[in-house]
């Protein structure tokens, strides 16, 4: 797991880093590495770059660009990754919703604090961090699948951030693969979109976060929009209970 930690006073980023490094070691987690950044700017030069990170905390009062302006710029390179805002106030917090943080965490650091936080978003980066091979040798990550198409025997997997990535098989035989997936949702003949990457239902489509519209078949919208439901209230349930 890979974390940065955008804060431009090197003694609070210090301190974060060791209550994170000694909850990894009291539930024996894998080693986390932890990157510092002292400004928006270079973090924001370094993910240019296509570096990618896990969890990304951002002080919320720093010089230069602040926080929140920071959060907005990652968030029109990567919509998922979790935000963690720190702050010794909770003036921004209408903001911190906005860019969908995970997390508002206040200062000064409290070890119990920064525990509730570690259990609220590693669950969800370990989700991001699965997995797949496909039949060809490939190996991808599900969660960054936006979509996939169905042609001439070839899938195409629609990646966010990342190429698309082809190979053959059957539409049945992506299903199975993708059958312990509860977020992938097959949508049409030959259409399968994950629901963490829609925007909004309408009518007989999905609207994508990228802009991409995919159909909805007549057949399978009640079925569709009952799975769309059932994920965005658990995902909220989810937030709340976390």
């Amino acid at each position: 797991m890979r974390i940065a930690v955008i804060d431009d006073q090197l003694i609070e980023a210090r301190l974060l880093t060791k209550h994170i490094d000694k909850y990894v070691e009291d539930e024996g987690l894998e080693k986390i590495q932890v990157e510092h950044f002292t400004s928006g700017d270079e973090f924001l030069k370094a993910i240019a770059e296509d570096v990618r990170y896990d969890i990304i905390f951002l002080d919320i009062y720093m010089d230069g660009m602040n926080g929140v302006d920071t959060a907005r710029a990652i968030r029109q390179k990567d919509g998922e990754v979790p935000l963690v805002f720190c702050t010794s106030s909770n003036e921004y917090a209408m903001e911190s919703y906005e860019v969908g943080a995970v997390f508002y965490l206040l200062k000064p650091y409290n070890h119990d604090q920064v525990v509730t936080m570690m259990k609220r978003v590693t669950p969800a980066v370990r989700t991001s961090l699965q997995t797949l091979t496909l039949p060809d040798g490939q190996v991808v990550i599900p969660r960054d699948i936006v979509s996939t198409e169905h042609y001439n025997h070839k899938i195409t997997l629609h990646m966010n951030l990342a190429e698309d990535v082809c190979f053959r098989t059957t539409q049945g035989e992506l299903e199975e693969m993708f059958a312990d997936l509860d977020y992938l949702c097959v949508v049409n003949r030959g259409y399968i979109v994950n629901l963490y990457h829609v925007k909004k239902m309408e009518d007989n489509e999905f609207i994508m976060k990228d802009g991409t519209r995919i159909p909805i078949s007549r057949g399978k919208k009640a079925e569709v929009k009952k799975i769309y439901e059932d994920f965005v209230f658990n995902r909220v349930r989810n937030e709340i209970l976390t």
